[in-house]
């Protein structure tokens, strides 16, 4: 129920403790049926969201409106745009005013305009007020209120907007007659009437029977007659009691803001709504630096700067000086440069468009300024503007004050942060459907089982990490560096003066980094190696993860050492694993002994 209705309902319920039986009965009829005026179910986001997915399913626009329009809380409760303006508001039978007089003995009337379009004042008589604005019509019943209530202020005011019936037609789910307010505008009617057919629990009882009395006679006539609605918001048409035609653009409205495009509703309006065939929609389209680039449905008073309006305008680094508009001709697609910028100073005229036109607008020819993040062991560390193509690793670490003394450069990463057209770019953690990936490019390769296995060993630990050998690249002298991309995340561990050695060790755990030691000093350390380790002890290095004898590499802070155990087979292992060279000492023997039978 609107809040006017539900205001007056109220009031006369308390007001009136002694109404019963007819009289309660009709004020609840009221109330039903004002109640089942603004069929909620469908806010202007949903609608928005209906008509785009109509025509243009390949387009991130649904996601971004989102943003940018949000929905009604109900269509009970949409809030007045503004105070009325008493020089525009029409007056007409429904409308609530209130007189009040100010004297010793203050009088206040409450009376409507009746269906003749006079206004009754209690003392004074009926004052015709049809057709006429508020602020034209105070004048005139002020006089004739002075005549009979002297020496006090008097005050007229409009306590609440008439409803009345607007009818819409066309491509709607419910058409016919529909209540609308004096101060709703094209918008509502067709909310209303686009509610959800199978939403009839606030319909009192004689709207709901009609209503589905509609519907089956619609799916009888028409059995695809649901997924036929396809209702265009661009192309509206609003017919006057008067013969005037309005053209209605609800785009415009919700995207752009134009009042224009969406009028305020007056008694006897027919809303005509197009159906929007999606296989012969007209299309205009606009790409590149804008807020919201999208395919729309074609609108014969487009123009440049109003297509600019509905992508909700171009972004901070959009050249408006160098647009580019595609046009189909009949010898084939002309391209045209737009100074966009003028037109919008109004130095230039706008730009008519015309079906399937397309519009680019170009980004300025500027440096790109990135962001990358550098964190752990530099004295400054956050976040830092870098020019793409440009800034280095070694200048973002100077930016950064330079590492600390704590700084393990051996075990540094840097990781680039994943590209959208990178179907293979994995987060530094978590990796999305591995699986998939995997038999996507291991079914066309020529990978025996063993390479097919180890692939799919190093494709499970692959990240988005930059090859960088930290102490090569920082190493006084050296020439070696590397370019930083946006998002770049530099990781820079603390150096903990530690080596990890574990396995099958006395006691495994961190022990302290000793430069010089080698892998049996870190062994003695921890109590040596247990009865059970193989003595084939591995060196796992920092940073690179590569795989180590002790005699190979020199151990380093941050390194693990690794006492593998012993395999103990199973005698079934052990037969198994020695079958193969039996049976063939076997077969061997065998046939030596044929060929020296074939030989006596």
């Amino acid at each position: 129920m609107s809040r006017f209705a539900f205001a007056l309902f109220a009031a006369l319920v308390c007001a009136s403790p002694s109404l019963q039986g007819q009289d309660l009965d009709q004020l609840r009829q009221l109330r039903d049926q004002t109640s089942a005026s603004p069929a909620t179910g469908e806010s202007r986001s949903s609608l928005l969201r209906n008509y785009f997915s109509s025509f243009s399913q390949d387009q991130n626009l649904l996601d971004k409106l989102s943003a940018s329009v949000q929905p009604a809380p109900s269509l009970q409760t949409i809030p007045l745009e503004d105070v009325i303006d008493a020089e525009k508001y029409m007056l007409n039978a429904g409308d609530v005013i209130d007189i009040s007089i100010f004297s010793l003995a203050p009088i206040t009337f409450r009376t409507t305009v009746s269906a003749d379009g006079n206004l009754t004042i209690p003392n004074v008589g009926s004052v015709f007020v049809s057709g006429k604005t508020l602020a034209s019509a105070k004048p005139e019943l002020l006089e004739k209120l002075s005549k009979q209530y002297k020496g006090g202020a008097i005050s007229i005011t409009l306590q609440r907007p008439r409803t009345f019936l607007v009818t819409v037609t066309g491509a709607i789910r419910a058409p016919g007659k529909h209540v609308v307010s004096a101060i709703d505008r094209v918008d509502k009617a067709i909310l209303v009437a686009n509610a959800p057919m199978g939403d009839n629990s606030n319909l009192a009882p004689n709207l709901q029977a009609e209503k589905l009395t509609a519907d089956r006679l619609a799916l009888r006539l028409y059995p695809n007659y649901s997924p036929l609605l396809q209702p265009s918001l661009r192309r509206i048409q609003l017919r006057r009691k008067s013969g005037e035609v309005i053209e209605c653009d609800l785009i415009r409205f919700f995207l752009a803001g134009d009042n224009s495009m969406n009028p305020l509703l007056r008694e006897g309006d027919v809303i005509a709504v197009p159906n929007l065939a999606v296989e012969q929609v007209e299309k205009v389209g606009i790409y590149g630096a804008v807020q919201i680039p999208a395919l729309y449905e074609y609108s014969p008073f487009d123009s440049l700067s109003t297509l600019l309006r509905l992508a909700q305008g171009a972004t901070p680094n959009a050249d408006l000086e160098n647009v580019q508009l595609v046009r189909k001709t009949a010898s084939g697609f002309e391209t045209r440069r737009i100074n966009l910028a003028e037109i919008l100073a109004r130095k230039a005229p706008d730009v008519p468009l015309l079906p399937n036109d397309r519009i680019q607008v170009p980004e300025k020819s500027a440096p790109k300024i990135g962001n990358v993040t550098i964190k752990g062991e530099v004295k400054f560390p956050g976040y830092f503007a870098i020019e793409e193509g440009k800034t280095t690793l070694k200048d973002v670490v100077k930016l950064a004050g330079g590492f600390t003394d704590k700084a393990l450069l051996n075990g540094a990463k840097i990781y680039r942060k994943p590209r959208p057209e990178d179907p293979n770019a994995k987060e530094p953690i978590a990796i999305t459907d591995p699986g998939f990936e995997r038999a996507r490019i291991v079914r066309g390769s020529n990978l025996n089982p063993e390479e097919a296995q180890t692939f799919d060993i190093d494709y499970g630990a692959r990240r988005n990490y930059v090859s960088a050998n930290f102490p090569e690249i920082f190493k006084a002298g050296s020439e070696q560096d590397i370019l930083l991309k946006d998002g770049d995340i530099i990781l820079i561990p603390r150096d903990e003066q530690t080596v990890y050695v574990f396995g099958q060790v006395q006691r495994p755990g961190f022990v302290k980094y000793v430069k010089g030691w080698k892998a049996r000093d870190y062994l003695n350390a921890v109590g040596g190696e247990t009865s059970e380790s193989t003595g084939d002890v591995k060196v796992l290095k920092a940073g690179s993860d590569e795989w180590k004898t002790p005699s190979e590499t020199e151990i380093e802070s941050g390194d693990w050492i690794i006492a593998p155990k012993k395999v103990r087979k199973t005698f079934a292992q052990s037969v198994s694993e020695y079958a193969p060279i039996i049976s063939l000492f076997t077969t061997a023997v065998t046939l030596g002994v044929l060929i020296f039978q074939a030989t006596k």
